[in-house]
């Protein structure tokens, strides 16, 4: 990107990187980012953010890998951990890298030792509640350890919701509660805070059987 743009960049699944002359003011949402020109506004990739030489960001920065290059500008806080989605956030850290201008990469972890779950991109009914009526909508991404809800009416990031989920060819509806860790004008990505071992099995086989093409077995909630 190049040039002056005040929007929200939500390109999930795909890297985004702001050119020298790009001036950007708003929230990125995508798998890597890499800054040469200056951002205002948040931060979030599900594997890498690159602040480069002489580049600007003024917001906060979550994601598994930061790298700082020496004369990069940055006011923000970082947090290092993954975000939910498109992805689920994992309790595990993240590093830190204040790299030269030209190093660093040798200490970036690979994709594969940062990733502890697998997920699944599913279109699944749900309904939650935080502070108003449920509201029905739907999962486009799941893990065993939180999903990505596609609802225009998201609630903040910090609330907690309750919710039930709906998983094919069962019958109960899975019901917990979770924590959201961001929110967009198009949906918001959550974490699992409260669900019992039961309902966190069912998760975990139905994704486990999606992810390697097989129909989902899924023990009982009893």
């Amino acid at each position: 990107m190049e040039g002056r743009i005040t929007a929200e960049v939500p390109l999930y699944a795909h890297g985004v990187a702001i050119g020298r002359e790009g001036r950007l003011r708003g929230d990125i949402h995508a798998s890597t980012i890499r800054v040469e020109g200056e951002v205002v506004g948040d931060l979030y990739a599900q594997d890498q953010v690159r602040v480069c030489h002489l580049a600007t960001v003024i917001g906060n920065i979550t994601a598994p890998i930061v790298i700082l290059e020496e004369g990069a500008r940055f006011r923000g806080r970082v947090k290092m951990e993954e975000p939910v989605p498109f992805l689920p956030p994992g309790a595990f850290s993240g590093r830190l890298v204040i790299s030269e201008r030209l190093g660093g990469e040798q200490d970036a972890m690979s994709r594969e030792e940062r990733r502890s779950s697998i997920r699944v991109e599913q279109r699944l009914e749900i309904e939650f509640s935080s502070d108003c009526p449920p509201i029905h909508a739907f999962v486009e991404d799941l893990s065993d350890r939180g999903m990505y809800i596609d609802a225009a009416q998201a609630p903040p990031a910090g609330e907690s919701l309750e919710f039930s989920l709906t998983l094919p060819e069962v019958e109960a509806p899975i019901r917990g509660s979770a924590e959201v860790v961001w929110s967009g004008p198009t949906g918001m990505g959550v974490e699992f805070t409260d669900l019992s071992d039961a309902a966190r099995d069912r998760i975990h086989h139905f994704v486990s059987a999606v992810h390697f093409g097989q129909l989902p077995d899924l023990p009982p909630l009893s």
